[in-house]
């Protein structure tokens, strides 16, 4: 029994013990004073705002800094690189984010380096981020894996061409910075009343060099003609509609082109602008 106005004191061993000695860094990368990081940014599209850079850093003194910073991407589809000043410490997180619904799905790629020196001209320590990144999902480090732009599958998109003047062929170029796989093409041409089967060829070329030459199909004098091409289709006519097969993985670089040429192309005769599918890949120079 315990004496009356006396303090009984229970003990009990932890359920948990920590070391003092011999523990290792709460992360594999320190961060110098002579540090920066740079990131790169490729894009296609403009966006609605500038992505978002944030770092968690535990610095020498046990605090935790969060850092934040704005990086600005170009509607080009050639490279952005911007540099940022970091605090010593050792470095816990790095993520990249945009507004949602902002970002179509692998239509910023986006890399992010750990470079001694001056951001442009340093020597790259580690390549934290390499990806795409889209407007409902940042991609972070240490979580994501690195990927490069040309891996897996690109971004899908359904484009629009050029609309040449009578009497002229479809012409178009793959931009600077984007690697093309041609899945689809649509030509509708309109003739005139001047005598003569038009027999149109689909052309590819490296920008001077022919590499494929394709029969799309003829359209007659006073008569309007629908051309699709796809991969797998059958050569067949059905009325004003001809289909006919493109390659399996036409890949298109910076620079080539795909055009038209006609056999007894009268300067009344009609194409109207092209439509056509492509995946679409980031390069970036």
């Amino acid at each position: 029994m315990t004496p009356q106005g006396d303090v009984a004191i229970l003990t009990q061993r932890p359920g948990t013990s920590f070391a003092f000695e011999g523990i290792p860094p709460p992360s594999r990368v320190y961060i110098d004073r002579d540090d920066t990081l740079r990131i790169t940014s490729i894009t296609g599209y403009a966006l609605l705002s500038p992505l978002l850079v944030t770092l968690r850093i535990l610095m020498p003194d046990g605090q935790l800094s969060i850092n934040q910073f704005a990086h600005t991407t170009a509607a080009t589809r050639l490279a952005v690189v911007t540099g940022q000043d970091l605090t010593e410490g050792f470095l816990l997180s790095v993520t990249v984010s945009a507004l949602p619904t902002t970002v179509p799905a692998r239509s910023v790629f986006v890399q992010v380096d750990l470079v001694k020196g001056n951001f442009f001209a340093g020597i790259i320590g580690e390549t934290l981020i390499s990806g795409y990144l889209t407007g409902r999902q940042a991609i972070g480090w240490p979580e994501f894996p690195a990927y490069s732009s040309v891996q897996d599958y690109g971004q899908r998109r359904l484009i629009t061409g050029t609309d040449p003047a009578a009497g002229v062929e479809i012409t178009e170029t793959v931009p600077s910075g984007a690697l093309w796989r041609l899945c689809s093409v649509y030509i509708q041409l309109t003739t005139s009343a001047v005598a003569g089967t038009r027999n149109v060829y689909l052309i590819f070329d490296d920008g001077a060099t022919q590499f494929l030459r394709a029969n799309v199909g003829g359209a007659g004098p006073t008569s309007t003609v629908n051309f699709y091409l796809a991969q797998n289709y059958p050569v067949q006519s059905v009325g004003a509609f001809t289909f006919a097969p493109l390659p399996l993985d036409l890949w298109l670089p910076s620079g080539y082109r795909f055009r038209t040429s006609t056999v007894t192309l009268d300067g009344g005769d009609n194409f109207v602008a092209p439509v056509y599918q492509v995946e679409e890949f980031l390069m970036g120079t």
